[in-house]
Formats: C-alpha cells, sequence, structure tokens
C-alpha cells in the first residue's frame, strides 16, 4: 500500500543545492529519487515554502541553479509531499550554505504521518545525523542516513 508522508527541510536563511530522498535498495540496486524538482533546475515549485520566500539563485553545488529562503519568522522551512512505502527504506539527503550568525541551524527532516496527503497529526519524524551549526561560506551536505516509516504511517 502507498501513502505520502509530507518531507520537511527546516531551514533559516540558507542556500540549497540538490536534495534527494531516495529509496534504499538491496545492495547492487540503485534506488529512485522521489522528490520532483530536487536540484531547482526547474524553478521552486513544487516545493513549498512555510514562514519564508523560496526562490532560485545562480549559486549551485552543481547544475545551472540553486534556492535560497528568507525567514521572515520565527522558524521557516520548505517541504514536499512525496509517495512512499511502509515498507521501504528511505535516505534524504542534500547541500546547503549556513553562512549567518543569526541562523540557529539548518537541517533536514522527515515528517512522517498517518494521512496519505500529508497533513493532519504528524506520527514522528528523522532528523539528519549532522546539523549546520557554524558558520561556513561552502556547501556542505547533510543527511539522515537510512530511515524506516514508522508502522502506523500509512
Amino acid at each position: 500500500m502507498k501513502a505520502s508522508r509530507a518531507i520537511v527541510l527546516f531551514v533559516l536563511i540558507m542556500l540549497l543545492a540538490s536534495l534527494a530522498l531516495v529509496s534504499v535498495l538491496p545492495a547492487g540496486a540503485q534506488g529512485v529519487n522521489l522528490l520532483q524538482n530536487p536540484s531547482f533546475e526547474d524553478g521552486v515549485d513544487p516545493w513549498q515554502a512555510r514562514g519564508g520566500t523560496l526562490i532560485t539563485i545562480n549559486n549551485p553545488n552543481s547544475g545551472n541553479l540553486a534556492a535560497i529562503f528568507f525567514v521572515n519568522e520565527a522558524e521557516g522551512y520548505i517541504h514536499q509531499t512525496v509517495p512512499v512505502s511502509p515498507e521501504a527504506s528511505y535516505l534524504f539527503f542534500g547541500f546547503a550554505i549556513k553562512d549567518n550568525p543569526n541562523i540557529d541551524n539548518i537541517f533536514l527532516r522527515i515528517s512522517w504521518y498517518e494521512s496519505e496527503d500529508g497533513f493532519g497529526s504528524e506520527i514522528s519524524d528523522n532528523d539528519s545525523i549532522n546539523a549546520l551549526t557554524d558558520d561556513h561560506p561552502q556547501y556542505r551536505p547533510l543527511t539522515t542516513g537510512q530511515v524506516t516509516p514508522p508502522p502506523n504511517a500509512h
């Protein structure tokens, strides 16, 4: 049975390069990137911004474009809801720049929901293994590592 979970990236004023939510397959097989427009090459759609404004810029980690998110609230994030299977494992990774002392941190988050549309009550979440907490003008990697949806997520 397929279900949707909201994949949420919490950010505060930052640059984003390509992102990927990849289904993890057995050894030797390749996963598929489940995110639409993961590298922002086609603008910011279908990404949705909460608490700020998301635009593209010409400062990518790879490709032609990246995105920058300007926060106008205490906390802001961008997100996208994607179809997943509760029986599969997933890996969420990407690159970001944190080079502003007014930003506490930047991290990735997968939020799991019972509803197929990614709305309603959140069951649980998985944050990236590392968060960007110090300032540095270069892109740095973020990942959740391999994660499995909770059993009641459908």
